[in-house]
């Protein structure tokens, strides 16, 4: 469950539209201090959940420059 002020800047930035996904997860993780065991923000589960919880706003999530097509 995410913080009320947390929503409330996902959806200021959505309605932006100049935030990428990994902008958006890095947001979410920070205000809601998401780590793991190593203490690194849970980056990747952040932006696989953002998709529940803003639904098709969420930009597509774009490939790494090098990453291998699957």
């Amino acid at each position: 469950m995410l913080s009320g002020g947390t929503v409330s800047w996902l959806r200021d930035a959505l309605a932006g539209g100049e935030v990428t996904r990994g902008q958006l997860a890095r947001g979410v993780c920070e205000r809601e201090n998401w780590r793991n065991g190593r203490k690194q923000l849970c980056l990747s589960s952040a932006s696989k959940g953002l998709g529940a919880v803003a639904g098709g706003a969420v930009p597509r999530a774009r490939r790494a420059a090098g990453a291998l097509a699957g």
